[in-house]
């Protein structure tokens, strides 16, 4: 960073870092992603010695300088609305590898708006790496909704196709967050994977399913060391517990090389989902 690019942060009253924590006391998918105009490491003492709450102190996985980091953390957020554990606190459920992109590439865009540097990382020592699934929204509550204008009118194509609904930056925001979660397994470049729901005309309700796909494959995924074969596995059975039904159901549970116990946690998080 160049001492014109100092100059400026330094200047801005909303400079600081966005910081990613985890803590011993929750699963590895527990995130708490804030803002900080001090060091990251004075915040993550003063959040655990500040509170009744939590047992163990806080490690951080990453933090990233930013020119305002009060939009920033805001604009995290926001993209990461899904994965929010309480609407009221700072914590989320989500890979974090995949919040560790959202937030620098929103780091990245603000500062790009401010004219200063690529943000700063600042990595530390950390072994570690409510209302959490959507309700699915009904299409008659879409009829007279804002998705309705997003579609291209029904004389204009014969056969639903890519593009038959235009979708906006939120929504492919939204499916792109849940692409990085199952992009090792569900066998779709990041183009595929957007278009597939411009084929619907209304696509948030796909949307949320697959919101609540990735949150339940992502759970299996972080619980123990798995192989690739196991997360296809895991991957197809999520995808059949949502889709299918009697005999084709039990065909696949009989057929799946995933253990009892591998089945059970999956059904159970999938009664919460779908």
């Amino acid at each position: 960073m160049n001492s014109l690019d100092n100059r400026k942060e330094m200047t801005h009253s909303n400079a600081g870092y966005i910081y990613i924590l985890q803590n011993d006391s929750h699963d590895n998918l527990v995130l708490k992603i804030g803002l900080t105009r001090g060091k990251p490491e004075l915040r993550a003492k003063q959040l655990y010695w500040g509170s009744t709450g939590v047992p163990e102190h806080f490690d951080i996985a990453v933090a990233y300088s930013v020119g305002d980091c009060v939009t920033a953390e805001a604009e995290i957020h926001r993209r990461l609305e899904t994965y929010r554990i309480n609407p009221k606190r700072e914590f989320f459920r989500i890979d974090p590898g995949v919040a560790q992109i959202i937030a620098l590439n929103t780091c990245e865009n603000i500062n790009k708006k401010l004219g200063l540097s690529v943000p700063n990382i600042v990595k530390f020592n950390n072994e570690k790496s409510t209302s959490y699934i959507k309700s699915i929204p009904d299409i008659p509550e879409l009829e007279n909704s804002k998705f309705e204008t997003r579609v291209v009118p029904l004389l204009d194509f014969k056969l639903a196709s890519v593009g038959t609904s235009v979708l906006s930056d939120e929504q492919i925001d939204q499916i792109q967050i849940a692409y990085l979660i199952l992009a090792e397994i569900c066998g779709f470049d990041s183009k595929e994977f957007v278009d597939n729901f411009s084929c619907d005309k209304y696509p948030e309700p796909e949307i949320v399913i697959w919101e609540n796909i990735a949150k339940v494959y992502q759970i299996f995924d972080s619980g123990a060391f798995r192989s690739v074969e196991e997360k296809q596995e895991a991957y197809q059975f999520i995808l059949g517990t949502s889709m299918l039904s009697g005999e084709q159901l039990e065909n696949m549970i009989s057929n799946t090389n995933l253990s009892f116990e591998s089945m059970s946690s999956i059904a159970e998080s999938m009664k919460k989902a779908l």
